[in-house]
């Protein structure tokens, strides 16, 4: 899955549900008004895009049910330097009703 430099211009707010890819690209540029990004049992999904790291106007990451990503997404984890600069990071093993 690929998110081009001049895709999704105005996107705000993003909630992907059990995407069945191992990799999401994110190019520079791409969906640079984005603040909020929910990630819901992606299981197969390994790590966070690079290019997160150049969206400052995201604001919140909540991640549920997503085990690859639960290590990575905290300080010293493997894409802290990806998500670092997002104030509201949270992670959730099991979606409450």
């Amino acid at each position: 899955m690929v998110c081009s430099s001049q895709g999704f211009p105005n996107l705000e707010c993003l909630d992907l549900y059990g995407i069945n890819s191992t990799a999401w690209k994110v190019e520079q540029g791409g969906m640079p008004q984005l603040n909020k990004l929910h990630l819901v049992s992606c299981d197969k999904l390994s790590m966070l895009p690079e290019g997160l790291r150049f969206m400052t106007d995201l604001k919140t990451l909540k991640i549920e049910e997503t085990p690859f990503l639960k290590g990575r997404v905290v300080d010293g984890g493997e894409d802290w330097y990806k998500v670092q600069h997002i104030p509201s990071i949270t992670y959730h093993d099991i979606a409450c009703p």
